[in-house]
């Protein structure tokens, strides 16, 4: 006789409410979905927000044992698109954002973004026998940024 597996209830909360939620590649809801009837085993959970030009689609993996069911909501949030940050005016010069090394003048530095809203961190360029040059910038999440020095 064939063995009937039972579903396991699942409620998953997206951050933002706004989100998308996709299962297993299966559109099942925006933000808070409910009682959805899932099968044990591995599973893919993708949130997408189309109209957040911040935002980027993420993907998580969980699995679900049919002994260990979830008590409480499975959390997941969308990511952010990281800023971009070139500094011109000074050529090869050490570049810090933040207190984090990220590389050097001239180039297209990808800056971490935790949120949509913009941020003002401090830039240190760090040249040889130059004294360092700070300056306050505000970053947006997947925006480019130039700062002149």
């Amino acid at each position: 006789m064939r063995r009937v597996e039972e579903r396991i209830p699942v409620t998953i909360v997206a951050n933002p409410p706004a989100a998308r939620v996709l299962v297993d590649g299966i559109f099942v809801g925006y933000g808070n979905v409910q009682d959805l009837l899932l099968l044990p085993g591995r599973h893919s959970v993708r949130l997408e927000h189309p109209t957040c030009a911040a935002c980027r689609d993420t993907e998580s993996v969980f699995v679900l044992d049919r002994d260990n069911p979830p008590r409480s909501p499975l959390r997941f949030s969308i990511g952010y698109k990281d800023a971009t940050l070139t500094v011109t005016g000074v050529q090869g010069a050490e570049v810090i954002v933040a207190g984090v090394r990220r590389g050097r003048t001239q180039e297209a530095l990808k800056i971490p973004m935790s949120g949509p809203e913009p941020v003002q961190v401090q830039v240190v360029v760090r040249q040889e026998g130059q004294p360092p040059r700070v300056q306050r910038v505000t970053l947006e999440a997947g925006k480019s940024h130039v700062l002149a020095l």
